[in-house]
């Protein structure tokens, strides 16, 4: 029985070059380790980004395996709230995730994180 995946997508920005001024905030306890000392980086603009501190496009992804109790969910027309915690238990990275990877790794910023995944807070919500 072959799954089948669903995707989402999330678009925030990178920055243009990121500066050593380091930013509060805690990133995700999947991927934050509290024995390892990481930089965050706050976006700090100049002209070539219009003083913004970013420039072009970061592309977030999450990705969704829907297998048969996944599909089963969606066929009795269960709650995105629940389908989506079923498919974390599974192992699914959510756009949160994969952006938090994102700013550990310096090309964007908690900010531009929060800003491009407020939509993850309404699924949260519901």
């Amino acid at each position: 029985n072959a799954n089948t995946g669903a995707s989402g997508d999330g678009v925030g920005s990178e920055f243009v070059m990121p500066n050593e001024e380091a930013e509060d905030g805690n990133v995700d306890p999947e991927v934050d380790n509290p024995n390892e000392e990481v930089t965050l980086y706050r976006a700090q603009g100049c002209q070539e980004c219009a003083h913004t501190g970013y420039r072009g496009r970061l592309g977030i992804f999450e990705l969704m395996l829907v297998d048969d109790s996944i599909r089963a969910m969606v066929s009795r027309n269960i709650d995105a709230k629940t389908i989506k915690k079923e498919a974390v238990s599974k192992g699914m990275g959510t756009l949160r995730l994969d952006g938090a990877r994102k700013v550990l790794a310096g090309t964007t910023s908690i900010a531009e994180l929060i800003r491009a995944t407020e939509e993850e807070d309404d699924v949260d919500q519901i």
